[in-house]
């Protein structure tokens, strides 16, 4: 996420983008990673290593959030750590349910739409997307 992030992106929106499709990426192409990240068990708090990384992780969404919030008026601006954590859960529960191939449940939709429509909708919720037309 950090490499989708800083990689010469022309926008806040298309860094922010960048960040949501690499998420998808890293569960379909590393499973087994994403698995013992979620369901080991195991706290970030285990190591000052885990710590430091998964605060990391957590860091790229929020400065992600955090500039793409600067075009929202400051009065109706929600906290990055808000925004971070609606697109972390849309992003998480995109990938639990549909890519992760998990018998019956499947989708009509190709799980990078799904994410894009959800992240789209909630950017239009809060005026950082023109309403489509």
């Amino acid at each position: 996420m950090d490499h989708a992030f800083a990689d010469g992106q022309p926008s806040a929106l298309a860094a922010f983008g960048a960040t949501g499709r690499a998420y998808l990426a890293f569960a379909r192409r590393y499973p087994g990673h994403y698995i013992a990240m979620f369901e080991s068990g195991v706290s970030i708090n285990h190591s000052p290593e885990l710590h430091a990384v998964a605060t990391r992780a957590m860091g790229v969404l929020e400065k992600a959030a955090a500039a793409l919030s600067q075009h929202i008026p400051p009065d109706k601006r929600p906290p990055a750590q808000m925004f971070s954590a609606h697109i972390w859960a849309m992003s998480h529960g995109v990938v639990e349910l549909f890519a992760r191939g998990n018998p019956g449940r499947t989708s009509p939709f190709p799980p990078d739409d799904l994410l894009e429509t959800g992240i789209g909708i909630y950017l239009r919720g809060l005026g950082l997307l023109d309403p489509d037309r």
